[in-house]
């Protein structure tokens, strides 16, 4: 199912990101291609699984590959992986 998430957090050094979903969950993904994603996009793929997906930004169109690394995570959870 698509979903929408915000791209809450994002370490760029360990490639790894956060985005805020619907329900206040997290979900914790890797980023798979070099275009860099920024804090406060807005994106809308798979979020509800884990494996490879690909997000697209809800303004550009651009598309985004990315591995779901977990979902349904609390925010301090998503923190102390983002370190």
């Amino acid at each position: 199912m698509q979903e929408h998430g915000i791209v809450a957090q994002v370490n760029a050094s360990i490639g790894r990101l956060a985005l805020r979903v619907a329900d206040g969950s997290y979900v914790l993904a890797e980023q798979l291609d070099t275009q860099p994603l920024r804090t406060g996009q807005e994106l809308s793929g798979e979020m509800a699984v884990v494996g490879m997906e690909t997000f697209t930004d809800r303004q550009s169109a651009a598309r985004y590959g990315v591995f779901v690394v977990a979902y349904g995570l609390s925010r301090e959870a998503v923190e102390q992986e983002l370190r």
